[in-house]
């Protein structure tokens, strides 16, 4: 449902299968939060992080709200109530 999600996911799986490191692509929006929780939740891997170049953002009043998001979306991830 969300990145947190993902990343339990994602630890069950390295767990289960010997993952040494991980490279994680994603959108150039979420980037820095889930390269953030992925490196708190999966602390005995080596996470490389990614924005993905295919990902063309449009400047306009949308990006504004998705950026604000986004640091909303981190701040409350790093006080641990989302």
């Amino acid at each position: 449902e969300n990145t947190t999600d993902e990343t339990r996911v994602v630890a069950a799986y390295a767990a289960e299968h010997g993952v040494k490191s991980i490279l994680l692509v994603t959108s150039a929006m979420n980037s820095r939060r889930a390269c953030w929780l992925f490196r708190r939740n999966l602390p005995s891997q080596h996470i490389s992080c990614q924005p993905t170049p295919y990902e063309q953002i449009k400047y306009d009043r949308k990006i504004v709200l998705s950026v604000i998001n986004e640091y909303f979306k981190l701040a409350a991830n790093r006080l641990g109530i989302y």
